[in-house]
């Protein structure tokens, strides 16, 4: 019997910026104090210091995010193919015998590239890689056509979808990530060469499922949720509405402050982004943030009478909805996205038809009822606690993954 005694954690940022690598550090510090001999390889830093404190051994190339690579033609090339990252992994797998370790790819578009997984496969290691989005199977990676607002429809690489512009930046960019896609899917082995996924949610494995291999194997591992438990909000006293995130076309923040004005809501956008001005040309009383630490959101959190997520495209799972959820606080969310994996409809929170901006109007008349809104933030509440989303069930859900993974490959 085969025992796992080191895991290869590979993420393009050695910080948290996002989901993604929220989860895969957190996860390798969940992993180590487990007992377990974690490595993580990136290629993009600052290094965040808890790292290094709980054990975790990490190799950070020093190169720049794609985007942000002052050198664009060294960004267009790098981006298809990282050959340093390929030659830094070899050189971190000679040290480790294949058949106690185990190779978890979190993301790889930004800076690593698929050359990563090349190597893994050539030198003979198991792969698991979670699925955080949609760049497996979709050039832009999130299956959403930006220049019309909608889901994207068409199969993945078909000359439909290559003639679509459905990049955010442009149609010149769109055929470089079409690039991309086809040296990935060809030369770096992804998908093809990967057996074991893991979804974050239903929904989005729904999605995935039928452009991934066929012998592919699924687990559902949700993400870990930072939440304190402490007592529920009082929703029904505060009468501000909450988003927290990007304010991106994508996230669907236009048309729901359109709504949100009409109806007389006082909204709170907590972050920022592209549409930031747009927001405040609809409704210049509309309060936002900026970005702020977790601290801070928590703060929002609780003067929040329900939190917003009117996102447009699929999403994978949407973690600010369970955050709330650990406070108290329901959310109204479209029927179309990931997020509505986590609300029981009319218990926990409330769903809407996606697009469908007059029902949108009526759920939240039906959050003008105090005694309603309070029932929705306790049984949201309860909810979330009966089973917390924990960085311990986590890990230990991702030992089982593993052990299987190494055991029957």
């Amino acid at each position: 019997m085969r025992m796992l005694k080191n895991v290869i954690i590979l993420n393009d940022f050695g910080y948290v910026n996002g989901g993604a690598s929220q989860v895969a550090l957190s996860s390798a510090i969940g992993l180590s104090r487990e007992g377990i001999n974690v490595v993580l390889l990136t290629a993009a830093g600052p290094v965040e210091p808890r790292l290094s404190e709980n054990g975790v051994k990490v190799h950070c190339i020093e190169q720049f995010e794609i985007l942000k690579d002052p050198n664009r033609a060294r960004a267009l090339i790098q981006g298809l193919w990282n050959i340093e990252s390929a030659r830094t992994l070899c050189n971190v797998l000679n040290d480790y015998d294949p058949s106690s370790t185990l190779v978890h790819l979190h993301s790889w578009t930004k800076a690593l590239s698929s050359s990563v997984v090349r190597m893994a496969r050539k030198k003979g290691y198991r792969i698991v890689c979670t699925l955080h989005d949609y760049f497996t199977v979709c050039p832009n990676g999130t299956l959403f056509v930006f220049s019309k607002n909608s889901i994207c429809k068409l199969k993945p690489l078909s000359p439909k979808c290559i003639f679509e512009d459905c990049d955010r930046r442009s149609y010149g960019h769109k055929i470089w990530r079409v690039i991309r896609q086809m040296v990935q899917n060809n030369i770096g082995l992804v998908p093809k060469h990967i057996r074991s996924f893991i979804t974050v949610t239903r929904f989005s494995e729904n999605i995935l499922r039928q452009y991934l291999p066929k012998d592919s194997k699924f687990t559902l591992i949700c993400n870990p949720i930072e939440a304190t438990k402490t007592e529920p909000v009082p929703v029904g006293k505060n009468n501000i509405h909450i988003l927290v995130g990007r304010l991106s076309k994508e996230k669907g923040v236009i048309p729901y402050i359109r709504v949100a004005k009409d109806a007389g809501l006082k909204t709170v956008f907590v972050g920022d982004g592209e549409c930031r001005d747009d927001v405040l040309r609809i409704d210049n009383q509309a309060e936002i943030s900026g970005w702020v630490n977790r601290d801070v959101i928590n703060e929002y959190l609780n003067r929040a009478r329900v939190l917003l997520f009117p996102s447009l495209w699929y999403e994978t799972q949407g973690m600010v909805v369970l955050e709330a959820a650990a406070r108290g606080v329901p959310s109204l969310i479209p029927d179309t996205c990931a997020a509505s994996d986590f609300i029981i409809d009319g218990m926990t929170g409330l769903l809407y038809e996606g697009g469908n901006y007059e029902d949108l109007l009526r759920k939240i008349r039906l959050l003008q009822d105090d005694a309603f809104v309070d029932e929705l933030g306790k049984r949201a509440y309860e909810n979330y606690w009966s089973n917390p989303y924990t960085l311990h069930r986590h890990t230990s859900e991702l030992l089982n993954l593993y052990k299987a993974v190494l055991e029957n490959g």
